[in-house]
């Protein structure tokens, strides 16, 4: 009988306590929607004296930046200036989570895991796991000239790699017609419907 009166009070109590309890933090949901946003927070091991010590980073979206508690820094990924965390020089980055950045003028490129696309002012990419990040390059150039400084370079910028047929007007061709492996296949698929 003492045990079914001790089960009893402990049926009771139990939710009761439960209905008392705080969380410890704040849960929020947010959708896979990719619109990325950069943001920061304050570093609070005491490295940097007199001022802030802003740690940036790329967030998928508002929401994502408000459930980690950060702070809007401006709309787009961060750039690789303010995810720079005084590298030295013998430290090559790669493999250690760096982004690459594409250079002006590139509207595809692989970042070393992922492909992205920019168009109409926003990027995609695609968000697979990565285990081991390899160099980044751009895989498409924009149509558009790529502006020329005044002193005649255009800067650390690459030149988009080009083919030309070699007449005088230097129009440009393609070069390569060659169908790939897998382009024949998706082609025999899609000829049976």
């Amino acid at each position: 009988m003492k045990y079914f009166l001790l089960g009893l009070l402990f049926l009771v109590a139990a939710p009761a306590y439960a209905a008392t309890a705080s969380v410890s933090g704040s849960a929020s949901v947010c959708t896979m929607e990719y619109a990325p946003v950069c943001g920061y927070k304050i570093r609070s091991d005491n490295q940097c004296v007199g001022e802030e010590c802003k740690v940036y980073q790329t967030y998928s979206n508002q929401c994502m930046l408000g459930a980690d508690g950060a702070k809007f820094a401006h709309s787009g990924e961060c750039t690789g200036n303010e995810t720079d965390d005084d590298k030295s020089d013998d430290d090559e980055g790669k493999g250690d989570g760096e982004v690459y950045t594409p250079p002006q003028g590139c509207v595809a490129w692989y970042d070393g895991c992922n492909s992205c696309s920019m168009s109409g002012g926003g990027a995609v990419c695609t968000l697979r796991a990565c285990f081991r990040m390899e160099p980044g390059y751009c895989t498409m150039w924009d149509e558009k000239p790529i502006p020329v400084e005044p002193d005649g370079g255009i800067g650390d910028t690459p030149t988009p790699p080009i083919a030309t047929d070699g007449s005088v007007d230097g129009e440009v061709v393609a070069n390569d017609t060659e169908v790939g492996f897998f382009t024949r296949i998706w082609l025999s698929v899609l000829s049976w419907f």
